[in-house]
């Protein structure tokens, strides 16, 4: 965003002026950085970032803020904790006479967002939880990053002027005018004490109570790799937690999420704010993360030999039809078909399994009656395939089709990375431990999804 918005203050009732600024049209969004961040108007306009924050205003009425004690807000007379959290929150609220909204919120930010969605119920509409946190987050890293974590709080009490332009240069790729810009902006508005102070309470704020009977829907986006202070297992543990949640891993190491495949995060949220998996897929093609399903017909070559040609293609139009039905009912794309077999991409993999089911429901029906035993076999990876041409190729599709081959009559088998992609969701699986695919050194974990 090339313009930085006219800032506001919203009165906290504790008296504190929090500063928050609007971009773009739509139905609202609250946006919630770290704590204790850069002001919200030199990142929001920072011409890097303008794919990220950019493409979120042009879909939202996107409401970015500063956090009192740091940025352009006011100072409170004590560090913020989850209880002044939640009422930075509601002047926000309160002064935008905001009914409800969505709200968005990274990192440290996810236990106070999620006791403020418990006690607010009725504010929030969704919840999108990036890198989510729920316990004492120091504990759930490992020693060497927790051990990162307290030398970055000392570096930043000892050279707060070197700790600002470092922690940007390591975190992003800017060029030097855009580090020394927002480092500086940082510096004139926070204090080394107020940062590292912020961090503390956000580490201690146990919220795994509150999430047996949540009801707000929610979306946690992951990165799959290992990054500074998350792993993609932390990610699942946390999404599991939540009754009905959706886990997205996204492809990528870093922890901020407007540095890295930003057209893949922009699609999980598009797709889970109402904008149709359409829009979803189309955004998901942009970035190199797919997942890939194979069906294949089973036992057709004695079945064709049984059935005249005419008779053949009337079952085949049948299958068709269930087929791309299934497929594009769940927000995917018809590849191409090879005989009888069917190759589709989705956007998440929660998406393919659904399709898979609805194509052997589907199957099932249509043939109940039928003299002909049509059946099938399907199968289910994700990855990064190589695409040409609206094709896709490379292992990640091999092992799609593998896996059908491997999936037995009217069976589903899936890889292990898509099962755990799914943590949390209504499916139920059978495992089939190291499955030996054709042309595969090494087995592959698979997984039977009952259907």
């Amino acid at each position: 965003m090339k313009e930085a918005p006219v800032v506001r203050y919203a009165k906290s009732r504790d008296g504190v002026g929090i500063a928050y600024g609007i971009f773009g049209e739509g139905a609202p969004l609250l946006y919630c950085r770290p704590p204790i961040a850069p002001p919200f108007p030199t990142i929001a306009t920072c011409p890097a970032f303008d794919p990220w924050f950019g493409e979120l205003a042009l879909h939202h009425r996107l409401i970015m803020f500063d956090f009192r004690n740091g940025g352009l807000s006011g100072r409170g007379s004590a560090p913020l904790d989850s209880d002044r959290f939640s009422l930075d929150m509601l002047a926000i609220f309160d002064d935008l006479r905001l009914q409800e909204a969505d709200i968005f919120v990274e990192l440290f930010g996810c236990p106070a967002a999620i006791r403020f969605v418990a006690e607010h119920r009725k504010r929030v509409r969704r919840l999108l939880l990036w890198h989510p946190m729920t316990g004492n987050a120091m504990e759930t890293v490992s020693p060497e990053q927790t051990e990162r974590w307290r030398s970055t709080f000392e570096f930043a009490r000892s050279d707060w002027d070197i700790f600002t332009v470092r922690i940007l240069s390591e975190s992003f790729d800017l060029p030097g005018n855009d580090v020394r810009s927002i480092s500086e902006a940082w510096r004139r508005t926070t204090k080394a004490a107020d940062f590292v102070e912020a961090w503390n309470p956000w580490s201690q704020d146990d919220i795994s109570a509150l999430l047996p009977n949540w009801t707000t829907p929610t979306l946690a986006l992951q990165r799959m790799e290992d990054g500074y202070c998350q792993t993609l297992q932390d990610g699942i543990r946390i999404a599991s937690q939540i009754p009905d949640a959706r886990l997205a891993p996204i492809p990528g190491m870093t922890n901020f999420s407007y540095t890295e495949n930003v057209e893949a995060i922009i699609s999980e949220i598009e797709s889970f704010l109402g904008q149709g998996p359409a829009i979803a897929l189309q955004h998901a093609r942009q970035s190199a993360f797919r997942t890939i399903l194979f069906t294949d017909v089973v036992s057709s070559t004695p079945l064709l030999a049984q059935l005249r040609d005419a008779k053949m293609r009337e079952v085949m139009r049948d299958h068709d039809e269930v087929l791309a039905a299934a497929v594009t009912g769940h927000g995917g794309r018809v590849i191409k078909t090879i005989g009888d077999a069917f190759m589709a991409e989705f956007a998440v993999p929660s998406a393919g399994i659904e399709a898979a089911i609805a194509a052997q429901r589907g199957i099932r029906e249509r043939f109940a009656e039928s003299d002909v035993p049509i059946r099938i076999r399907i199968g289910i990876n994700a990855g990064e395939p190589i695409e040409e041409d609206g094709d896709l190729h490379g292992p990640s599709v091999v092992v799609a089709k593998r896996l059908e081959s491997a999936a037995g009559d009217s069976g589903i088998l899936v890889s292990d990375v898509v099962k755990q992609m799914v943590t949390g969701k209504d499916f139920d699986f059978e495992d089939r431990g190291p499955v030996q695919l054709k042309g595969f050194e090494e087995p592959v974990h698979a997984w039977a999804v009952r259907w």
